[in-house]
């Protein structure tokens, strides 16, 4: 046993001063920091939602829309003033476009009643640019279609709906995104560390075979006590290092 737990502690000392393990080690928390500093940086000075019917914030740059239907009367109040600009003619919104006075307009086509054909013109190959907008330019459409703010409202947004469970509460908030994330990042960190401790194994071992530190080693210690020294090492070293992971995550 002292000849084990000598081998484990080489074989910890020997990982604690690698400096992949300590860039590893390290730079997972940090990335994760910079990634959710990054993520509260961009959605900081994001707007409301106006109303609280449109699901995302608008866009600070007008857009335009041309319609060909006719069915485009007033702009709701509740749509912030100038931020649905119309055109008469297509070539109109696209000269705005091109003077970057509007991010992009709509083509209500003539046919909308029987087809619903809306084209969105924006300057770049983005599939989710116009998500957006598109729920203002529904409720623009379905407010002059209805002819009631209010009722265009609803029908944008149809029920809220509420949910009351029966069961006796538990101590996990499962409404929380945290209860579903929480789990899977643990597994995700334990296999993570089981794996890196494995690839640290092999490496250790092949080595010394190739160094021949191994034939020395084998006559003074048995196979078993040499693998159980370096399980050992190796295992203390993961626990640590998945143990910062988790103070980081809690800090």
């Amino acid at each position: 046993m002292p000849k084990t737990l000598r081998i484990a502690q080489h074989e910890l000392r020997i990982l604690l001063a690698r400096r992949s393990f300590i860039l590893l080690t390290v730079g997972v928390p940090l990335i994760a920091a910079a990634l959710l500093f990054g993520a509260r940086l961009l959605t900081g000075g994001e707007k409301n939602t106006v109303g609280g019917i449109f699901p995302s914030p608008l866009p600070d740059q007008p857009i335009g829309f041309v319609d060909q239907a006719g069915i485009i009367r007033t702009v709701p109040s509740t749509l912030p003033p100038a931020f649905l600009r119309p055109f008469e003619t297509q070539e109109e919104a696209a000269s705005a476009l091109e003077r970057g006075e509007v991010g992009g307009y709509y083509i209500i086509s003539p046919d909308f009643l029987e087809s619903g054909r809306l084209v969105f013109v924006n300057p770049e190959f983005n599939p989710f640019s116009g998500a957006v907008v598109s729920w203002a330019m529904e409720y623009l459409i379905v407010a002059n279609l209805v002819g009631d703010e209010k009722l265009a409202a609803r029908i944008q947004r149809p029920l809220i709906a509420e949910q009351v469970s029966l069961a006796p509460q538990g101590g996990r908030d499962t409404s929380s995104p945290l209860a579903f994330i929480v789990p899977y990042a643990t597994v995700f960190l334990f296999f993570f560390t089981l794996t890196m401790s494995s690839s640290y194994l092999l490496q250790s071992v092949s080595r010394e075979k190739e160094s021949r530190i191994i034939e020395v080693l084998l006559s003074s210690v048995t196979p078993r006590q040499m693998l159980m020294g370096k399980v050992m090492g190796l295992g203390v070293a993961g626990l640590l290092q998945m143990a910062l992971w988790l103070v980081s995550g809690l800090w």
